[in-house]
């Protein structure tokens, strides 16, 4: 997406979606991508958080590690970030503009690099930059989207988010894993989730797409016979029924 769509974002909502109303069933990918995140951190490493968007993932762990920088290509992001930071007594988070494809530091700069539904295994131009200021010995830890996430709201649509790989049936983590190993990481460890979500009113489901990448140019009004299939046929008595596909990655340099 680009930066106009994520200032956007920004300016109508920070990246807070703590008003959608949502039950999961099954594990939880947000939970386990924690539970792996906090095996790595410790209070000697220096950490770069790529796409942090409104800066909670960095502000959460600060306390587990010794330094973090945190990036994102809105300045609008940012902005928030940066106002979220000075409402607490964090002093070892610092964030910045930048675009991950052309990070502003050194090689071998970090000991972890996290990217928490950010960019950076779409594609090699990303990963490449992260492969770079890594040190000997870095990890990386990402949580991202797979091909199938809101897989029945897609198909109505017929366009999505990685919707090219859902119809033609590839698999988003083989993808990833080549591009891991093509860049030259030594060790990668990959793992899909996929869990029900049922979102309690359209509402709640319409806020989510205006606000993220799912659909591409989501308009209420010009899909509105859409949004009124997606009530008729996905309703049940939880909710608006879909799923979150996620793809949990760890790689060490």
């Amino acid at each position: 997406m680009t930066t106009d769509f994520w200032d956007g974002v920004a300016s109508r909502i920070g990246y807070d979606f703590s008003s959608v109303k949502i039950k999961k069933a099954g594990l939880d990918p947000e939970k386990e991508f924690f539970k792996d995140l906090e095996k790595i951190l410790d209070k000697d490493k220096i950490v770069i958080d790529i796409g942090t968007a409104d800066g909670q993932l960095p502000l959460m762990i600060a306390n587990r590690v010794k330094r973090i920088v945190a990036v994102d290509i809105s300045k609008i992001m940012i902005k928030k970030a940066v106002e979220n930071l000075g409402r607490t007594n964090v002093g070892n988070v610092r964030f910045e503009v930048a675009d991950a494809r052309h990070l502003p530091f050194p090689d071998k700069s970090f000991d972890v690099a996290i990217s928490r539904r950010g960019p950076v295994t779409s594609n090699t131009d990303f990963l490449g930059e992260v492969y770079r200021i890594l040190k000997s010995g870095g990890e990386f830890v990402e949580i991202t989207i797979g091909e199938r996430d809101k897989e029945n709201i897609k198909k109505i649509f017929g366009r999505g988010q990685n919707y090219e790989y859902l119809i033609e049936n590839r698999r988003e983590i083989a993808r990833k894993k080549r591009m891991l190993e093509d860049v030259g990481f030594e060790k990668t460890e990959l793992k899909e989730i996929d869990c029900v979500e049922y979102y309690e009113t359209m509402e709640d489901l319409i806020f989510l797409l205006e606000n993220t990448p799912i659909i591409p140019d989501f308009d209420t009004k010009k899909d509105r016979s859409r949004i009124e299939e997606i009530r008729d046929s996905l309703s049940t008595a939880m909710g608006i029924r879909t799923n979150s596909h996620r793809i949990i990655i760890y790689a060490r340099k």
